[in-house]
Protein backbone atom coordinates (compact mmCIF):
# COMPACT_ATOMS: atom_id res chain seq x y z
CA UNK A 1 0.00 0.00 0.00
CA UNK A 2 2.80 2.42 0.89
CA UNK A 3 4.72 1.76 -2.32
CA UNK A 4 1.52 2.36 -4.29
CA UNK A 5 0.76 5.64 -2.52
CA UNK A 6 4.24 7.19 -2.50
CA UNK A 7 4.46 7.97 -6.26
CA UNK A 8 1.24 9.98 -6.13
CA UNK A 9 2.19 11.66 -2.86
CA UNK A 10 5.61 12.74 -4.09
CA UNK A 11 4.13 14.62 -7.06
CA UNK A 12 1.65 16.50 -4.86
CA UNK A 13 2.09 20.30 -4.49
CA UNK A 14 4.91 21.18 -2.14
CA UNK A 15 2.69 23.36 0.07
CA UNK A 16 0.28 20.49 0.77
CA UNK A 17 0.43 19.00 4.28
CA UNK A 18 0.33 15.19 3.98
CA UNK A 19 0.32 12.95 7.05
CA UNK A 20 0.46 9.14 7.02
CA UNK A 21 -0.86 8.06 10.42
CA UNK A 22 -0.32 4.46 11.50
CA UNK A 23 -2.52 3.36 14.43
CA UNK A 24 -1.05 0.50 16.48
CA UNK A 25 -2.05 -1.34 19.65
CA UNK A 26 -0.24 -0.78 22.97
CA UNK A 27 1.24 -4.29 23.23
CA UNK A 28 4.44 -3.19 21.47
CA UNK A 29 6.12 -2.40 24.82
CA UNK A 30 6.20 -6.08 25.82
CA UNK A 31 8.46 -7.14 22.93
CA UNK A 32 11.01 -4.30 22.88
CA UNK A 33 13.89 -6.26 24.55
CA UNK A 34 13.65 -9.29 22.24
CA UNK A 35 12.42 -7.66 19.03
CA UNK A 36 15.76 -7.34 17.22
CA UNK A 37 16.78 -10.95 17.83
CA UNK A 38 13.37 -12.33 16.82
CA UNK A 39 13.39 -10.17 13.69
CA UNK A 40 16.80 -11.52 12.69
CA UNK A 41 15.52 -15.08 13.13
CA UNK A 42 12.45 -14.33 11.01
CA UNK A 43 14.67 -12.98 8.22
CA UNK A 44 16.50 -16.31 7.98
CA UNK A 45 13.39 -18.52 8.15
CA UNK A 46 10.19 -18.63 6.15
CA UNK A 47 6.82 -17.67 7.56
CA UNK A 48 5.73 -21.32 7.66
CA UNK A 49 8.86 -22.43 9.55
CA UNK A 50 8.71 -19.73 12.23
CA UNK A 51 7.19 -20.87 15.55
CA UNK A 52 3.77 -19.61 16.54
CA UNK A 53 3.73 -16.91 19.20
CA UNK A 54 1.03 -16.16 21.77
CA UNK A 55 -1.61 -13.66 20.75
CA UNK A 56 -0.30 -10.73 22.80
CA UNK A 57 3.32 -11.35 21.73
CA UNK A 58 2.43 -11.63 18.04
CA UNK A 59 0.31 -8.47 18.23
CA UNK A 60 3.13 -6.64 20.01
CA UNK A 61 5.65 -7.70 17.36
CA UNK A 62 3.30 -6.62 14.59
CA UNK A 63 2.70 -3.22 16.20
CA UNK A 64 6.38 -2.51 16.88
CA UNK A 65 7.34 -3.64 13.38
CA UNK A 66 4.77 -1.28 11.91
CA UNK A 67 6.04 1.65 14.02
CA UNK A 68 9.65 1.01 12.94
CA UNK A 69 8.52 0.85 9.31
CA UNK A 70 6.83 4.24 9.66
CA UNK A 71 10.06 5.68 11.12
CA UNK A 72 12.14 4.20 8.28
CA UNK A 73 9.76 5.63 5.68
CA UNK A 74 10.27 9.05 7.28
CA UNK A 75 14.04 8.61 6.91
CA UNK A 76 13.53 7.92 3.21
CA UNK A 77 11.28 10.98 2.83
CA UNK A 78 13.81 13.18 4.62
CA UNK A 79 16.62 11.91 2.39
CA UNK A 80 14.79 12.91 -0.78
CA UNK A 81 15.74 16.27 -2.34
CA UNK A 82 12.93 18.26 -0.76
CA UNK A 83 12.77 21.94 -1.54
CA UNK A 84 10.98 24.48 0.60
CA UNK A 85 8.23 26.74 -0.75
CA UNK A 86 8.96 30.24 -1.96
CA UNK A 87 6.85 33.36 -1.23
CA UNK A 88 4.86 32.90 -4.44
CA UNK A 89 3.66 29.47 -3.28
CA UNK A 90 5.73 27.42 -5.71
CA UNK A 91 8.73 25.22 -5.04
CA UNK A 92 10.91 26.95 -7.62
CA UNK A 93 13.30 29.77 -6.74
CA UNK A 94 12.19 33.19 -7.93
CA UNK A 95 15.69 34.16 -9.02
CA UNK A 96 17.83 31.94 -11.20
CA UNK A 97 20.97 33.24 -9.50
CA UNK A 98 19.69 32.19 -6.09
CA UNK A 99 21.76 29.20 -4.97
CA UNK A 100 19.93 26.04 -3.97
CA UNK A 101 20.66 25.18 -0.33
CA UNK A 102 22.59 21.99 0.29
CA UNK A 103 20.51 21.05 3.33
CA UNK A 104 17.10 19.77 2.21
CA UNK A 105 13.98 21.48 3.46
CA UNK A 106 11.57 19.61 5.77
CA UNK A 107 9.43 17.15 3.87
CA UNK A 108 5.74 17.98 3.55
CA UNK A 109 4.96 14.24 3.94
CA UNK A 110 4.93 13.03 7.54
CA UNK A 111 4.86 9.34 8.48
CA UNK A 112 3.92 8.84 12.10
CA UNK A 113 2.60 6.16 14.47
CA UNK A 114 -0.03 6.55 17.19
CA UNK A 115 -1.03 4.20 19.98
CA UNK A 116 -4.49 5.19 21.30
CA UNK A 117 -4.16 2.83 24.26
CA UNK A 118 -6.62 0.27 25.55
CA UNK A 119 -10.18 1.15 24.66
CA UNK A 120 -13.12 -0.63 26.21
CA UNK A 121 -15.23 -0.73 23.07
CA UNK A 122 -12.51 -1.03 20.42
CA UNK A 123 -9.95 -3.30 22.14
CA UNK A 124 -11.32 -5.16 25.15
CA UNK A 125 -14.82 -5.94 23.85
CA UNK A 126 -13.57 -7.71 20.67
CA UNK A 127 -10.82 -9.41 22.71
CA UNK A 128 -13.38 -10.86 25.14
CA UNK A 129 -15.78 -11.66 22.26
CA UNK A 130 -18.33 -9.23 23.68
CA UNK A 131 -18.63 -6.95 20.67
CA UNK A 132 -22.29 -6.65 19.73
CA UNK A 133 -21.67 -5.09 16.33
CA UNK A 134 -23.18 -6.90 13.31
CA UNK A 135 -20.82 -9.48 11.87
CA UNK A 136 -18.63 -9.69 14.99
CA UNK A 137 -17.62 -13.00 16.55
CA UNK A 138 -19.42 -12.47 19.86
CA UNK A 139 -20.63 -15.01 22.40
CA UNK A 140 -22.88 -15.00 25.45
CA UNK A 141 -19.99 -16.09 27.69
CA UNK A 142 -17.89 -13.18 26.42
CA UNK A 143 -20.68 -10.69 27.10
CA UNK A 144 -21.13 -12.02 30.64
CA UNK A 145 -17.38 -11.86 31.26
CA UNK A 146 -17.30 -8.28 29.95
CA UNK A 147 -20.15 -7.29 32.29
CA UNK A 148 -18.41 -8.89 35.29
CA UNK A 149 -15.07 -7.20 34.51
CA UNK A 150 -16.60 -3.85 33.56
CA UNK A 151 -15.77 -2.08 36.88
CA UNK A 152 -12.11 -3.03 36.47
CA UNK A 153 -12.15 -2.14 32.77
CA UNK A 154 -13.74 1.21 33.57
CA UNK A 155 -10.77 2.03 35.83
CA UNK A 156 -7.96 0.70 33.60
CA UNK A 157 -9.17 1.32 30.05
CA UNK A 158 -10.41 4.30 28.04
CA UNK A 159 -13.64 5.24 26.40
CA UNK A 160 -13.54 5.68 22.60
CA UNK A 161 -13.65 9.48 22.96
CA UNK A 162 -10.53 9.57 25.15
CA UNK A 163 -8.78 6.93 23.05
CA UNK A 164 -8.98 9.09 19.93
CA UNK A 165 -7.35 12.11 21.59
CA UNK A 166 -3.84 10.98 20.63
CA UNK A 167 -4.90 10.59 17.00
CA UNK A 168 -6.47 14.05 16.99
CA UNK A 169 -3.33 15.41 18.65
CA UNK A 170 -1.05 14.33 15.78
CA UNK A 171 -3.63 15.47 13.24
CA UNK A 172 -3.74 19.08 14.42
CA UNK A 173 -0.18 19.67 15.62
CA UNK A 174 1.84 21.93 13.30
CA UNK A 175 4.60 20.20 11.39
CA UNK A 176 8.14 21.54 10.79
CA UNK A 177 7.14 22.11 7.18
CA UNK A 178 4.18 24.24 8.28
CA UNK A 179 6.47 26.31 10.49
CA UNK A 180 8.82 26.89 7.56
CA UNK A 181 5.85 27.79 5.33
CA UNK A 182 4.60 30.29 7.93
CA UNK A 183 8.03 31.93 8.05
CA UNK A 184 8.07 32.22 4.26
CA UNK A 185 4.57 33.73 4.26
CA UNK A 186 5.57 36.22 6.95
CA UNK A 187 8.62 37.25 4.92
CA UNK A 188 6.44 37.72 1.83
CA UNK A 189 3.80 39.82 3.66
CA UNK A 190 5.43 42.06 6.30
CA UNK A 191 2.18 43.97 6.96
CA UNK A 192 0.33 40.80 7.99
CA UNK A 193 3.23 39.74 10.19
CA UNK A 194 3.23 43.15 11.92
CA UNK A 195 -0.52 42.96 12.60
CA UNK A 196 -0.14 39.48 14.07
CA UNK A 197 2.67 40.73 16.30
CA UNK A 198 0.46 43.54 17.61
CA UNK A 199 -2.32 41.05 18.32
CA UNK A 200 0.07 38.89 20.31
CA UNK A 201 1.22 41.90 22.34
CA UNK A 202 -2.38 42.49 23.44
CA UNK A 203 -2.82 38.84 24.41
CA UNK A 204 -1.82 36.98 27.51
CA UNK A 205 1.91 37.11 28.27
CA UNK A 206 1.83 33.67 29.86
CA UNK A 207 0.47 32.13 26.67
CA UNK A 208 3.19 33.84 24.65
CA UNK A 209 5.86 32.46 27.00
CA UNK A 210 4.69 28.86 26.47
CA UNK A 211 6.63 27.08 23.70
CA UNK A 212 4.62 25.79 20.78
CA UNK A 213 4.71 22.04 20.29
CA UNK A 214 5.70 20.82 16.84
CA UNK A 215 4.96 17.37 15.46
CA UNK A 216 8.03 15.13 15.40
CA UNK A 217 8.20 13.30 12.04
CA UNK A 218 8.47 9.52 12.27
CA UNK A 219 7.86 9.39 16.01
CA UNK A 220 5.52 7.19 18.02
CA UNK A 221 2.90 9.09 20.01
CA UNK A 222 0.98 7.80 23.01
CA UNK A 223 -1.03 9.83 25.51
CA UNK A 224 -0.36 12.91 23.33
CA UNK A 225 3.41 12.67 23.85
CA UNK A 226 6.41 11.15 22.09
CA UNK A 227 7.41 7.63 23.15
CA UNK A 228 11.12 6.81 23.38
CA UNK A 229 11.99 3.18 22.62
CA UNK A 230 15.48 1.87 23.37
CA UNK A 231 15.71 -1.01 20.94
CA UNK A 232 18.96 -3.00 21.03
CA UNK A 233 20.97 -2.61 17.81
CA UNK A 234 21.36 -5.68 15.60
CA UNK A 235 24.48 -7.79 15.82
CA UNK A 236 26.76 -7.49 12.75
CA UNK A 237 26.47 -11.23 12.19
CA UNK A 238 22.65 -11.26 12.11
CA UNK A 239 21.87 -8.00 10.34
CA UNK A 240 21.62 -9.66 6.94
CA UNK A 241 19.63 -12.43 5.31
CA UNK A 242 22.73 -14.56 4.70
CA UNK A 243 24.18 -15.79 8.02
CA UNK A 244 27.40 -16.96 6.32
CA UNK A 245 28.43 -13.42 5.37
CA UNK A 246 31.13 -11.66 7.32
CA UNK A 247 30.35 -8.65 9.51
CA UNK A 248 32.17 -6.33 7.12
CA UNK A 249 30.02 -7.51 4.22
CA UNK A 250 26.79 -7.15 6.16
CA UNK A 251 27.79 -3.68 7.31
CA UNK A 252 28.47 -2.59 3.77
CA UNK A 253 25.17 -4.06 2.68
CA UNK A 254 23.14 -2.14 5.21
CA UNK A 255 24.77 1.25 4.86
CA UNK A 256 26.06 1.32 1.30
CA UNK A 257 23.54 -0.79 -0.53
CA UNK A 258 23.74 -0.27 -4.26
CA UNK A 259 26.48 2.39 -4.17
CA UNK A 260 29.18 0.21 -5.75
CA UNK A 261 26.92 -0.79 -8.61
CA UNK A 262 25.87 2.80 -9.25
CA UNK A 263 29.46 4.03 -9.28
CA UNK A 264 30.51 1.31 -11.73
CA UNK A 265 27.62 2.21 -14.03
CA UNK A 266 28.44 5.93 -13.87
CA UNK A 267 25.26 6.87 -12.02
CA UNK A 268 24.90 9.24 -9.12
CA UNK A 269 25.49 7.64 -5.71
CA UNK A 270 22.47 6.59 -3.69
CA UNK A 271 21.12 8.96 -1.06
CA UNK A 272 22.33 8.08 2.41
CA UNK A 273 19.67 7.71 5.09
CA UNK A 274 20.13 9.43 8.42
CA UNK A 275 21.02 7.17 11.33
CA UNK A 276 19.74 8.94 14.42
CA UNK A 277 19.67 5.77 16.52
CA UNK A 278 15.94 6.04 17.23
CA UNK A 279 13.95 2.80 17.28
CA UNK A 280 17.09 0.75 16.65
CA UNK A 281 18.52 3.12 14.08
CA UNK A 282 18.71 2.77 10.33
CA UNK A 283 19.92 -0.85 10.55
CA UNK A 284 16.77 -2.10 12.31
CA UNK A 285 14.61 -0.03 9.96
CA UNK A 286 16.27 -1.64 6.95
CA UNK A 287 15.78 -5.09 8.48
CA UNK A 288 12.06 -4.41 8.92
CA UNK A 289 11.87 -3.15 5.33
CA UNK A 290 13.56 -6.37 4.11
CA UNK A 291 11.17 -8.44 6.23
CA UNK A 292 8.19 -6.88 4.46
CA UNK A 293 9.82 -7.45 1.07
CA UNK A 294 10.45 -11.13 1.86
CA UNK A 295 6.90 -11.69 3.11
CA UNK A 296 5.50 -9.88 0.07
CA UNK A 297 7.44 -12.18 -2.27
CA UNK A 298 6.21 -15.23 -0.35
CA UNK A 299 2.62 -13.98 -0.60
CA UNK A 300 2.97 -13.35 -4.34
CA UNK A 301 4.39 -16.86 -4.84
CA UNK A 302 1.50 -18.40 -2.88
CA UNK A 303 -1.07 -16.41 -4.83
CA UNK A 304 0.54 -17.40 -8.12
CA UNK A 305 0.55 -21.07 -7.12
CA UNK A 306 -3.08 -20.77 -6.02
CA UNK A 307 -4.12 -19.24 -9.35
CA UNK A 308 -2.26 -21.94 -11.28
CA UNK A 309 -3.88 -24.68 -9.18
CA UNK A 310 -7.34 -23.22 -9.81
CA UNK A 311 -6.56 -22.96 -13.52
CA UNK A 312 -5.47 -26.61 -13.67
CA UNK A 313 -8.56 -27.67 -11.72
CA UNK A 314 -10.81 -25.81 -14.16
CA UNK A 315 -9.00 -27.36 -17.13
CA UNK A 316 -9.45 -30.82 -15.58
CA UNK A 317 -13.17 -30.20 -15.09
CA UNK A 318 -13.53 -29.06 -18.69
CA UNK A 319 -11.74 -32.19 -19.93
CA UNK A 320 -14.05 -34.38 -17.83
CA UNK A 321 -17.11 -32.63 -19.24
CA UNK A 322 -15.85 -33.09 -22.81
CA UNK A 323 -15.05 -36.78 -22.20
CA UNK A 324 -18.45 -37.38 -20.63
CA UNK A 325 -20.20 -35.69 -23.54
CA UNK A 326 -18.32 -37.92 -25.99
CA UNK A 327 -19.26 -41.08 -24.10
CA UNK A 328 -22.88 -40.09 -23.66
CA UNK A 329 -23.91 -38.01 -26.67
CA UNK A 330 -27.21 -36.27 -26.46
CA UNK A 331 -29.97 -37.72 -28.65
CA UNK A 332 -32.45 -35.20 -29.94
CA UNK A 333 -35.86 -36.67 -30.81
CA UNK A 334 -38.03 -34.63 -33.13
CA UNK A 335 -41.71 -35.30 -33.62
CA UNK A 336 -43.00 -35.57 -37.20
CA UNK A 337 -44.93 -32.60 -38.39
CA UNK A 338 -48.67 -33.06 -38.70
Amino acid sequence: MITLLLPSLLVAPVERDIRIINVINPFYAAVVPTFTASLANELTTSSEGSPKQPLFVSEGIRSLRSAILARHIQRILNALPNQGPTPDGSNKPTNKDTPVPKDPAPSNIISISVSPGLSRADTMAPLLRADRQPGSNSSILGVLLYIILYPVLWLLTKSPIYAMQSVLHVLFLPTPFKRALAQVSAAADPASAASQAKTKEKGDKWEDAMPEEVLKPGALYRECSVVTLNLPPPSPTISTNDPDKKPEESKGRTKGKGKTKEKSEGLEPAVELEDDGEYGGEAVGRMVWEWYEIRLKEWEAKEKAKVEAEKKANEGKNEEIVAESELHPKVVVTSPSA
